[in-house]
């Protein structure tokens, strides 16, 4: 919505705020929760299965959502790439808070 003389507002709409705040919420509770589970699963088998879990998850919503989840032709080896790089971000992680 713009104000009546047509200048923006500078202001962070309130909503805005509280996604920020959840949204940060959730990533320091991802923390917790990977201590938490350190302490009886070893850290690769944890990734592994957040992985696995996380993957069939957007998988099934594309499925739902009649989404095409394959590549184009010629983007495999990017995505298995990148998919490489997240996995060791998320291993790394892990044995971080060991």
């Amino acid at each position: 919505m713009v104000p009546p003389d047509d200048r923006v507002s500078e202001h962070l709409p309130i909503s805005a705020g509280l996604i920020m705040i959840l949204l940060c919420f959730f990533w320091g509770a991802q923390s917790v929760s990977i201590k938490i589970s350190n302490q009886g699963v070893p850290p690769l088998m944890a990734a592994t299965f957040r992985s696995v879990v996380a993957g069939t998850l957007v998988w099934i919503y594309a499925r739902i959502k009649k989404k095409d989840v394959t590549f184009p032709k010629g983007q495999a080896h990017h995505a298995m790439i990148i998919g490489l790089l997240f996995g060791l971000e998320f291993l790394f992680l892990y044995w971080s808070l060991v």
